[in-house]
């Protein structure tokens, strides 16, 4: 397992482009089973999937152990099988 990990504290810098891109093209591209996590309570990264970003289930209850990492991952199942996205809570 790899983990790659996108950050800094300024905005406007292109995390959540680059984000969506690398993960969707290792889970199209390379085959590759890929968790996306947006912590980010703007959710943008979760809405650039398509994916509504109030459920009601997210990331916030699996850290507060309210729901398991299988209740609040979302399946994106456009093109790309095989990416998940773990949405912010909101």
């Amino acid at each position: 397992m790899k983990v790659i990990t996108i950050f800094n504290n300024k905005g406007g810098v292109g995390k959540t482009t680059s984000a969506q891109n690398i993960g969707a093209a290792l889970a199209l591209y390379a085959d590759q089973r890929t968790l996306i996590i947006d912590l980010d309570q703007q959710a943008n990264l979760t809405m650039g999937f398509g994916i509504k970003k109030d459920l009601p289930k997210n990331a916030a209850s699996f850290i507060l152990g309210e729901a398991s990492l299988a209740e609040t991952k979302v399946t994106y199942k456009d093109k790309i099988g095989r990416a998940h996205v773990w949405t912010p809570s909101h």
